[in-house]
């Protein structure tokens, strides 16, 4: 894939230089790169959010330029859950109200249902003592875990997040992964983007990216220079 954005009628930035990659079910990616190396661009990409100028992104076998809005729409709010730097929580929400949101939108179960099954989510990442709580009552490592079992809501088949611990000490941080480490040991399918090399290095698969280009990364040459 290529993704090019023009500025002017002569000038062009190329986001992705020509990328190719698979994710397999049941893999833990992370994509490594400093910023503007078109990492964030890729991960819009894998969750619909932005298109290619160039090139094709298979969904399952199905070319997603193929989809219709409707399909690409249910696509996105069904399969893929989204996990972001800065939580993108409702302030005026509690932590299980924020949780559900995800089945509100699609209009999945009942009321009772949602709230059941948000509560069964705190609980996993730890949080369900948490659940009437409001953000602005929550630590940033809570926070991004209540952004962890909102993602999972809807029972998505692969989870993006971008720079989950960004916003983390490093302690919190490593907290976060060792979240999303269990939930890959779970099935999960799992696409992570970092700057941080010792983040990357606790996944199953890591590339590198720099300049919009991908490499595979070896174990050993996590803390390689570019």
């Amino acid at each position: 894939m290529k993704k090019v954005y023009r500025m002017g009628r002569s000038e062009a930035f190329y986001a992705l230089q020509g990328v190719d990659l698979v994710v397999p079910e049941g893999d833990f990616v992370s994509i490594i790169g400093a910023s503007g190396s078109g990492k964030s661009t890729l991960l819009h990409m894998l969750g619909f959010m932005d298109s290619p100028t160039e090139g094709d992104l298979l969904y399952e076998g199905r070319q997603v330029g193929r989809l219709s809005d409707a399909e690409m729409t249910r696509v996105r709010s069904r399969d893929i859950g989204f996990v972001f730097q800065t939580f993108n929580l409702v302030a005026s929400l509690t932590a299980w109200e924020n949780v559900a949101l995800p089945a509100e939108f699609i209009g999945a179960g009942t009321a009772r249902q949602r709230r059941e099954r948000a509560l069964e989510l705190l609980d996993m990442v730890g949080l369900k003592d948490r659940a009437g709580h409001k953000p602005s009552e929550l630590s940033g490592g809570q926070r991004q875990r209540v952004a962890i079992a909102r993602s999972l809501m809807n029972r998505p088949k692969l989870l993006l997040a971008d720079e989950p611990t960004g916003n983390l000490d490093s302690t919190t941080g490593g907290q976060i992964v060792e979240l999303l480490q269990k939930l890959n040991a779970e099935g999960q399918t799992i696409v992570l983007v970092t700057h941080n090399p010792e983040i990357a290095a606790r996944s199953k698969t890591v590339y590198r990216m720099k300049d919009g280009l991908l490499r595979r990364v070896v174990a050993g040459d996590f803390f390689a220079a570019d």
